[in-house]
């Protein structure tokens, strides 16, 4: 038990800095109320050869879980968000998403249901597009790119069965999204993306000291409209994760790579150029962490990650960016844990003719109560 308790120690110190946002990855069972927090400064430079601009963002996503029993979650995630892309600034408060999360049958079937409340500003000026586009570079791994959406609605549906030392799980999971103004001056243009069918599957295998963990989703879009007109529908995505851990009681070693496709993306309307098509390039990311428990309240930790991105058809879009960094973890077996990261990226994109520098730093606060 104490083995399988610092594996997942393990693997919520150096996953809990990505996941905040997502909102989905965090723990299914609750004893406590915990306010878990991560604020992260991410800052690039590109170089374009004849010119450069600079790309920030400061935000700081939080969630409160609130238990109702052992087996019924309620938790509520929002974020502050200060970003500044080539001097065209996108800042405000994101919007607030609400979800409960059930354990039934002996933690068997997992049921979610979930809510965005459109809390956070969703029409943009033109500014604020220009910066919302260049904050949308995947390689860039900035957490947002745009402050709020409409009224979501979402609700899943999982399974997972244990068979020593095999552990089996699948899901499905609904996205409806609401419409909503996203043009600063013209409230009367409404704009509604398509809702999300999700479905997903993997496994765990546990090997002590070894933990593989395969997991892979598949999104099917609908159509996005404005003012109830088909203007895009975005190509399905397969995510397939593979992740591995060697825990020992005084040292870990994390692997991690996902390979991530989409299909083709069809542009419907005169808009977006008039009718026409673009399939974007495969994605891969790659992580990495040596840790090192110094004491019970004490873990020492290097880090790297990656991101390969493949040129769209039309040759252009492709990036390749590695980061190299180090943290210190302070209270990582306690209810209540500080960690502290930093990160120094370089890469480039467009066959080398853009150069990419940057670098994070990140402090995750959990506290529970």
């Amino acid at each position: 038990m104490k083995r399988v308790f610092f594996i997942l120690c393990v693997l919520g110190i150096v996953l809990s800095q990505n996941v905040l946002y997502a909102q989905d990855a965090f723990p299914r069972k609750a004893s406590y109320p915990t306010l878990f927090s991560v604020v992260e400064y991410r800052l690039w430079e590109k170089d374009l050869g004849d010119e450069s601009y600079i790309i920030y963002q400061l935000s700081a996503p939080t969630m409160l879980t609130l238990p109702i029993t052992r087996s019924l979650v309620f938790d509520v995630t929002s974020s502050v968000i200060s970003s500044s892309a080539d001097d065209k600034e996108l800042s405000g408060v994101g919007d607030v998403k609400v979800r409960a999360v059930a354990m039934i049958m002996d933690d068997t079937i997992m049921l979610t249901a979930g809510v965005n409340a459109p809390t956070g500003k969703s029409d943009m000026s033109m500014e604020e597009i220009a910066a919302s586009g260049l904050l949308s570079r995947k390689a860039l791994g900035f957490r947002y790119n745009r402050l709020g959406e409409g009224l979501d609605i979402n609700v899943g549906f999982g399974i997972a069965e244990s068979y020593e030392p095999v552990t089996l799980g699948f899901g499905v999971g609904y996205l409806i999204k609401g419409e909503y103004a996203h043009l600063e001056d013209e409230e009367d243009s409404m704009y509604k993306p398509g809702d999300q069918l999700n479905l997903t599957g993997g496994f765990d295998l546990l090997l002590s000291p070894l933990l593989l963990r395969s997991d892979a989703v598949y999104t099917i879009y609908q159509e996005d409209t404005e003012n109830d007109m088909e203007v895009l529908k975005e190509g399905t995505r397969l995510s397939v994760s593979e992740t591995l851990l060697l825990s020992t009681d005084r040292f870990s070693i994390l692997l991690s790579g996902t390979y991530i496709d989409r299909g083709e993306t069809e542009f419907l309307s005169a808009r977006f150029g008039g009718e026409s098509s673009v399939r974007y390039g495969a994605q891969i990311n790659l992580g990495g962490a040596a840790i090192l428990r110094v004491s019970r309240l004490l873990a020492l930790k290097l880090l790297f990650d990656g991101v390969l991105i493949e040129e769209n058809d039309s040759g252009t879009n492709d990036a390749r960016v590695f980061g190299f960094g180090a943290g210190v973890n302070l209270g990582s077996t306690s209810t209540s844990y500080i960690d502290l990261a930093g990160k120094y990226y370089t890469g480039d994109s467009n066959d080398g003719d853009i150069s990419l520098e940057g670098f994070s730093t990140t402090a995750a606060i959990r506290v529970m109560f």
